[in-house]
């Protein structure tokens, strides 16, 4: 008989240990993007549209953060496929997802070499995840002792041990 699927159970996909993208540096020079270049100016320009703030309100609140001057023009140059030389600073990078609240970029950094940034709540579940996992590691494991083990001999020894220490009396 096959099994129907209740509609009030949902799947979930938390997309925690997806193998993620990695795209190279190679065949960036000084005269074209490589091909994480290319896609973090694609992203930064999707985060810049998303986020409905100006460039120049963008550049305004960055100058601020970082104690330099950041212009509207550094930001064109940074999202521009055409402008090579104009690279993004990491700690411009910060200073815009903290300004726009979007972390794509860091995601993308991130993905692009092997790893996964998480938030601190998701950090909290994946260790609670990695414990479970752990423990049952550890359940496994001594199941396979006990079943294993000679168990009228461990209590012959444990009794012994217990009354030589003089410890508690059985």
């Amino acid at each position: 008989m096959k099994k129907t699927k209740d509609p009030r159970q949902m799947e979930l996909h938390f997309n925690f240990y997806a193998e993620p993208e990695k795209y190279s540096l190679k065949n960036g020079d000084k005269y074209s993007l490589s091909d994480f270049d290319f896609e973090l100016r694609k992203i930064l320009k999707q985060v810049l549209a998303d986020s409905g703030i100006s460039r120049t309100k963008l550049a305004k609140e960055m100058s601020n953060l970082l104690g330099r001057e950041i212009t509207k023009n550094h930001i064109d140059g940074w999202t521009a496929m055409s402008a090579i030389e104009r690279r993004l600073h990491t700690d411009a990078l910060k200073a815009i997802c903290e300004i726009t609240e979007d972390y794509r970029l860091l995601h993308f950094v991130a993905e692009s070499l092997g790893f996964k940034a998480l938030s601190t709540d998701e950090a909290e579940f994946a260790e609670y995840g990695a414990k479970v996992f752990f423990k049952k590691m550890i359940d496994s494991d001594l199941r396979t002792a006990f079943k294993t083990a000679d168990k009228t001999e461990l209590i012959n020894k444990l009794k012994k041990r217990a009354l030589k220490d003089g410890g508690f009396k059985i």
